[in-house]
């Protein structure tokens, strides 16, 4: 599990770029912070710490993970309900 803190973002303050010569994505929480460590997970994702708080992520192989996206079943047609299971969920939620 990653060593931080928990952190509130505020959606204004992240910042996306990708480098498709690099087939990298960037994600940033605060741009103009600089990290003063970093961990590199199993899933070739960087996360990148300013004093034990996470101020951004680098997405190795980008595109490749978007085919393997692409190739697999589209993950909403798992939770698709019946039109009889909506019905028995909206009762179950009514007092």
């Amino acid at each position: 599990m990653a060593k931080t803190d928990i952190v509130t973002l505020r959606p204004e303050a992240v910042d996306v770029e990708y480098d498709k010569k690099a087939d990298v994505l960037y994600i940033s929480f605060n741009s103009h912070t600089i990290a003063n460590d970093s961990e590199l997970t199993n899933k070739d994702v960087l996360i990148r710490y300013k004093n034990r708080k996470i101020i951004g992520l680098t997405v190795l192989h980008f595109s490749e993970r978007q085919k393997q996206k692409d190739n697999r079943t589209n993950s909403t047609t798992l939770f698709r309900e019946t039109k009889t299971e909506r019905k028995a969920n909206i009762q179950n939620l009514k007092p």
